[in-house]
């Protein structure tokens, strides 16, 4: 893990069903990449409790929140500047990200249009593809998203098609993000839910309890699958890029998402 949190853009993704503990993995590495290094932090919120919100006091950073025009984030349990964004331009959140924050970009939390939901992941990434080559981005960076599945889906997966073509878009540029500086470490429910040519870009694994096999793609782990299914909350297999992988290891418990967060508003509204 020295290895892995002191190499600026080393991608990793995380592999689990829902409560095998993919958050607390997260908060774990978020851990190790504030108090280890100078990254800037960014986590996209999806708006599952306060799971966002603990970093601040995990990173020991200020927080700051990035939300579109007409929504706002309210909370009597944690401090945050809160940031709005123009909805007409929301690639610009990238210009709102600063170091030295927790930088928390609470937009998908506020959309209810499946198809407004595409089409804003699909601005976003965009943006920070078109900044990262024209180096208007902060690096080194450190990008968290939750249930990346979401965002390049495989063709079976995906909402619509435009959702399946944004995937095509990181696909093609996620190396050269990691050229960049900047790392991106996501999870999903299920290894074959992320589009194909992006699962081959995350050079490391945390693989969770899963309920699935681990793929024709990972054929070293596939006859470790009934070892892998019955892992604990507590426990994960690390998967180095080198393909060689550990034994049960163990990860830190941080507490429960149970403080208060408020969303109000509807993004992409009439």
């Amino acid at each position: 893990m020295d290895q892995f949190i002191k190499s600026p853009g080393q991608h990793m993704l995380v592999v689990g069903i829902t409560g095998s503990g993919k958050t607390q993995t997260l908060y774990w590495l978020a851990d190790l990449i504030s108090h280890n290094t100078d990254e800037t932090i960014v986590w996209f919120d999806i708006g599952k409790n306060d799971e966002a919100f603990k970093l601040g006091e995990i990173c020991e950073r200020p927080m700051k929140v990035i939300v579109p025009a007409g929504c706002k984030v309210v909370s009597d349990d944690y401090d945050f500047e809160l940031i709005w964004v123009d909805p007409m331009d929301i690639g610009e959140v990238w210009n709102h990200v600063e170091e030295g924050f927790v930088n928390i970009i609470s937009i998908y939390r506020f959309i209810l249009d499946p198809h407004v939901f595409t089409q804003t992941i699909a601005e976003i990434f965009k943006s920070l593809i078109l900044k990262a080559h024209n180096y208007q981005i902060r690096t080194p960076m450190t990008i968290f998203a939750d249930e990346f599945h979401n965002v390049a889906p495989s063709r079976n997966d995906a909402l619509d098609y435009k959702q399946y073509l944004t995937g095509a878009w990181i696909q093609v540029n996620v190396e050269k993000l990691r050229s960049l500086g900047i790392r991106l470490i996501a999870t999903t429910h299920g290894w074959r839910k992320i589009r194909a040519g992006i699962r081959s870009s995350f050079n490391w694994l945390i693989f969770k309890r899963i309920s699935d096999d681990v793929g024709r793609d990972q054929k070293k782990l596939n006859k470790f699958t009934p070892l892998i299914q019955t892992l604990r909350n507590d426990q994960c297999i690390i998967v180095f890029p080198n393909k060689r992988f550990t034994d049960k290891a163990i990860t830190p418990f941080y507490g429960d998402a149970n403080k208060k967060v408020f969303y109000y508003g509807v993004y992409g509204e009439n």
